[in-house]
């Protein structure tokens, strides 16, 4: 399972196929938007807004600028150094209880409460009861109260990812603030993060999901969201360092990914190597299709369309024969969503009730004649 439909299944709600790890290029830490598709993704040089669609419904799914460093940091935890230092049990050296700078720091509400933000309101119809026993498990160290509210924030973003996802960004950032060491509150922000393509912030809460779960099953998420920051490198380096117990399906992800940052790199002629050191005909079909997908766009892009168009059949026919949507075949979440003009339709009321008026005029007026 991937790690987006693991979240789907966590928070209660399936919405429709998602769409998973980029493994085409990206400029600016941004997908492309036309040109070849890539592991469901754009295959160009063009910048984007990441509108590319997945090739199969059997994955998961997508800020600022880079950092200018490589090195990992834990940015959800105050650094050391950033800290005054004590050099004995009287506190800050030169600090009086009395002094202005003292009072005004202690005197400061906390964090949270210092904020502007404020949740967003549940949907009536949840509860947070449809979150899966897994995720409701961790929730127990905190206060019943507060982890019903946590979990019903859970499903509010799962639910809202597809169709709202910037209100679904909301409840994710308003559980994590409820339960910020909960490994699947994290998660669930990084995931969303993703989807918005907040890549610096995406990076920092999956890196913290794993920090405090030591799961390995978002390690493609987390490549592709360093792609997303403009640091490829970063993504193959974590091909070259698997962890013993990543599944075979988490590992294929990870080779896509890998080999839509060569793709970034522009070594096309890498990342077909990458992929043709894999089995390509002898996998489970929700793998061969992501591959065969792939294979297929890189062979376009380096010129040898005819042969990659024999790819794109066979992955097509895998596809059908599997009964998995492909990419250009997937459901638009918001189909059957009718969108109304209020202001039109306000408009519309208002010339109503002035022609009802005039014919109850004209009849009093004939009336008075009569």
């Amino acid at each position: 399972m991937s790690p987006k439909d693991s979240y789907d299944d966590r928070s209660g709600h399936r919405s429709g196929p998602r769409s998973g790890p980029r493994s085409g290029p990206r400029d600016g830490g941004r997908p492309s938007k036309s040109g070849k598709r890539f592991d469901g993704r754009r295959f160009d040089d063009k910048p984007g807004s990441g509108d590319g669609r997945r090739r199969e419904s059997d994955h998961s799914r997508r800020d600022d600028k880079p950092r200018r460093d490589d090195r990992p940091r834990r940015d959800d935890r105050p650094r050391r150094d950033d800290r005054p230092r004590r050099t004995d049990r009287g506190g800050r050296p030169g600090a009086r209880r009395d002094d202005k700078t003292f009072e005004q720091k202690n005197s400061r509400p906390p964090q949270y409460a210092r904020d502007e933000f404020r949740a967003p309101p549940i949907p009536d119809d949840i509860t947070g009861r449809e979150l899966d026993k897994a995720a409701r498990a961790e929730l127990r160290g905190l206060s019943k109260e507060n982890a019903e509210r946590v979990s019903q924030h859970l499903v509010a973003a799962g639910r809202l990812l597809d169709t709202e996802p910037e209100l679904a960004y909301l409840h994710a950032k308003a559980a994590v603030r409820r339960g910020g060491r909960i490994p699947a509150v994290r998660e669930a922000l990084g995931i969303v993060a993703y989807t918005l393509e907040k890549y610096d912030e995406a990076v920092r809460e999956l890196r913290t999901h794993r920090r405090l779960s030591g799961s390995t099953h978002n390690l493609a998420l987390l490549a592709d969201a360093e792609r997303g920051r403009g640091k490829p490198d970063k993504a193959i380096e974590m091909l070259g360092d698997l962890p013993d117990d990543l599944p075979e399906p988490g590992r294929i992800e990870l080779v896509l990914v890998a080999a839509g940052a060569y793709g970034d790199k522009g070594d096309i002629a890498s990342a077909r190597k990458l992929l043709e050191r894999e089995n390509l005909l002898g996998r489970p079909s929700g793998q061969l299709v992501r591959l065969q997908s792939a294979y297929s766009d890189v062979l376009h892009i380096a010129g040898e369309h005819e042969e990659a168009e024999k790819w794109e059949k066979l992955a097509r026919r895998t596809a059908s024969s599997a009964d998995i949507l492909f990419g250009d075949e997937e459901p638009d979440p918001n189909e059957g969503i009718e969108i109304r003009d209020l202001e039109a339709d306000s408009d519309e009321a208002d010339a109503e009730g002035a022609s009802r008026d005039e014919r109850r005029d004209e009849r009093r007026s004939e009336r008075g004649r009569e």
